[in-house]
């Protein structure tokens, strides 16, 4: 057993190999791959809408929307993927990318106090700013067909899976390691994840799903069971999208 390997914030996954005696290595991924990731989304969106502008193709319509909203994805997935594996024991591993029965009972239930919490927070919201839609929403809202359809299910499970790695895998992660204050790294990467999505009116809903996945992840050692909670909380609004409730 190498207790020295265990660190704040370590994975359940990562913790239950290193109490049995598997032989890992401490990682040494942080914030500033969590920076990187970011600047190379930013980059990667940046450089597709430019050249979907030269090209004169509209990055908010038909198939260049779904390019639009995935392509960012890349660098989101393959930086934490690269870093973790060479600065650590891989995503499985050192995010708690597993998933068991129990855990998905616990993921399907936070899911659920989640979508309750974000749509009270949405109906005090409304009342403040008017009604609200997420861009998602307005952008999807608008497509037809195929194209409609892929939205909507990347939205239901594409961004889930994203956003949990970056920023309750790599951010929480990092923080936790940092040994900050469990509370406080919680709120920074809640209120993180919600600036993240440039949606101002949306900003306390985004940030009271930020806290509650970003407890749930330090509770349960898993970013899985944040991603299948976090898919849970967006199921209505994809649901809807996919069926033109949205229009």
């Amino acid at each position: 057993m190498e207790d020295g390997l265990l660190f704040p914030g370590a994975s359940d996954l990562y913790r239950a190999q290193v109490l049995r005696g598997v032989k890992l290595k401490y990682p040494n991924w942080g914030l500033g791959d969590f920076a990187g990731t970011l600047v190379a989304a930013v980059v990667v969106s940046a450089f597709a809408s430019v050249i979907m502008v030269v090209g004169r193709v509209d990055p908010k319509h038909g198939w260049p929307l779904i390019l639009t909203l995935t392509l960012p994805w890349l660098p989101m997935v393959l930086y934490p993927f690269v870093s973790s594996k060479y600065k650590g024991n891989g995503l499985r591993a050192d995010f708690g990318l597993t998933l068991s029965k129990a855990k998905l009972r616990l993921s399907l239930l936070a899911g659920a106090v989640c979508l309750g919490v974000t749509l009270l927070v949405g109906l005090v919201t409304t009342r403040i700013f008017g009604p609200i839609n997420s861009l998602a929403g307005e952008i999807g809202s608008k497509e037809h067909g195929l194209v409609r359809v892929v939205f909507a299910l990347l939205v239901l499970f594409g961004a889930p899976i994203v956003e949990e790695i970056v920023f309750r895998g790599l951010l929480l992660g990092s923080l936790l390691k940092r040994e900050m204050a469990s509370g406080f790294a919680v709120l920074v990467s809640a209120g993180t994840f919600a600036l993240f999505h440039f949606e101002p009116k949306r900003l306390l809903i985004l940030f009271a799903a930020g806290l509650i996945l970003g407890e749930l992840r330090r509770r349960s050692g898993s970013t899985a069971v944040c991603a299948v909670a976090h898919m849970v909380n967006n199921a209505p609004g994809a649901v809807a999208l996919m069926f033109g409730f949205l229009n």
